[in-house]
């Protein structure tokens, strides 16, 4: 419809509106006898966190917005001022959609890239037994550093596993450049992907190389705390890799009855008369925080509870330290 303003808040790669949708559009105007140049086109990417603060921060945050020409970037500033809280976070104007395009794929990327970067740090810190949580709390006191990342069980959901790739596919499939290899984002996609593998090796180790036969419960299938999303969880990652190696494993998640990606049916609680030979925390769900590690909720003698990110709290670490029967293990620390 003429004067209808389309606006993209997808993550896409750069070109896409000016290269692709934009150019559809005119045609569809032409076929119908419309003026071309009135199409009107908009990128303005979300900024929003799953979760009971979804709203807020949408509402509260700053916006990027560019359009393909004056018109639609003017008509996109004026509808995003009805919606966000622009006194405190005023919009923010690129000069065309390839901008903010790339803001938003650059953006995410470097999210990735760090986690990445980490991940290697982390490898090197438990070898040589350093803490590396209390490293980087005292880094990110330093304000250039107050968003390094902190070694986790491994990156989901649907953003940050795809959109380091999106440079590369702008570059050639929609620029048709080839001289822009997107190196470190493409390398931080693989690592990414393979860091709940890590957790894998280090139970198997401590197993003497076979896990077969070993009950695990996996405490959390979402990709992130406190949110019922499981698409690209690192949880599939680890479920997949300890059946392939023989280990009977279970799966309870506060927040999921059902989950999709393997078709499995979580627990609805963790089982009162349970064998279990490992217990792995992978998402920081709050319930989580509330385990009482002790032989009333775990009956096996030996146990091992594989803290893969940072979520249980200092007096549980405790807890599972002191009881002699008790193995902790953790990503990150030494």
């Amino acid at each position: 419809k003429i004067n209808t303003l389309v606006i993209i808040q997808s993550t896409v790669p750069p070109g896409t509106c000016e290269r692709i949708l934009y150019p559809e559009m005119q045609k569809i105007f032409k076929a119908r006898g419309f003026d071309q140049n009135k199409a009107l086109l908009s990128h303005s990417y979300e900024r929003v966190m799953p979760g009971k603060y979804w709203l807020n921060s949408v509402i509260n945050s700053y916006r990027v917005y560019s359009g393909i020409n004056k018109e639609a970037a003017m008509k996109c500033r004026k509808f995003f001022s009805k919606v966000i809280n622009t006194k405190k976070y005023p919009l923010i104007k690129l000069q065309n959609t390839n901008s903010s395009e790339l803001s938003k794929v650059l953006e995410n990327s470097y999210r990735a890239v760090n986690i990445a970067f980490i991940e290697e740090w982390s490898r090197f810190s438990e070898d040589i037994g350093v803490d590396l949580y209390d490293v980087l709390k005292a880094i990110k006191t330093r304000d250039t550093h107050n968003n390094i990342r902190y070694p986790g069980f491994g990156v989901g959901g649907y953003c940050l596993t795809k959109d380091p790739l999106f440079g590369k596919i702008g570059s050639k499939q929609i620029f048709n450049l080839k001289n822009h290899n997107f190196l470190f984002s493409s390398n931080a996609i693989k690592i990414n992907n393979n860091m709940p593998l890590v957790s894998v090796d280090k139970i198997v180790k401590y197993f003497n190389g076979s896990i077969k036969s070993k009950k695990i419960l996996l405490l959390g299938a979402s990709y992130r705390e406190d949110v019922e999303d499981t698409r690209f969880s690192p949880s599939e990652v680890f479920y997949k890799e300890v059946k392939r190696l023989g280990a009977k494993i279970d799966v309870y998640d506060p927040l999921i009855n059902f989950w999709n990606e393997i078709k499995l049916k979580c627990l609805d609680r963790i089982p009162l008369n349970n064998n279990y030979d490992i217990v792995l925390l992978a998402v920081k769900h709050k319930q989580f925080q509330k385990i009482v590690f002790n032989h009333t909720t775990f009956k096996k003698k030996k146990l091992l509870v594989f803290d893969s990110n940072n979520i249980l709290s200092k007096k549980q670490v405790k807890l599972i330290k002191d009881n002699i029967n008790f193995k902790y293990m953790s990503i990150g620390r030494g």
